[in-house]
């Protein structure tokens, strides 16, 4: 896997509270980038770093409308690790072997909401490229 500039990204992350869950999609903010260093297997998102842009220090705007759509987002973490790759013509996935990892949502009031992401694979698609977070499947026993 290659460096990759995302034009478009969604993410399927999920919050855990002790008797809530929301799942949100989450979109790339104008700057911001998901890179994949091939050499060392790892990937790392960026946020975008123009200190006069409205997104500045911010990788991520939820997508997924209701009451917490446009808020912003960063990743804390990384970078993460990926194991083999499968290719598939253009397509090339790579399940992610250090998935922990914490997220940030800003209200825009002065309050965050601070949560746990468990990334699961990571995927390239010709241009295009991105990263699916979920609960990871354990065995019994």
């Amino acid at each position: 896997m290659k460096s990759i500039l995302l034009k478009t990204i969604v993410i399927g992350v999920t919050l855990s509270a002790p008797l809530a869950r929301a799942s949100l999609d989450l979109g790339p903010t104008p700057g911001s980038s998901i890179e994949f260093t091939g050499s060392s297997k790892t990937f790392t998102i960026t946020a975008n770093s123009t200190p006069s842009s409205a997104y500045y220090g911010d990788q991520w705007e939820i997508t997924s409308g209701g009451p917490a759509s446009g808020l912003l987002g960063w990743f804390n973490g990384g970078p993460w690790s990926y194991g083999p790759i499968t290719v598939s013509g253009n397509h090339q996935s790579a399940n992610v072997t250090t998935p922990a990892g914490s997220f940030v949502i800003n209200d825009g009031s002065g309050f965050l909401a601070i949560g746990t992401v468990n990334w699961v694979q990571v995927i390239t698609d010709a241009y295009a490229g991105g990263v699916n977070a979920g609960p990871r499947s354990t065995s019994p026993g």
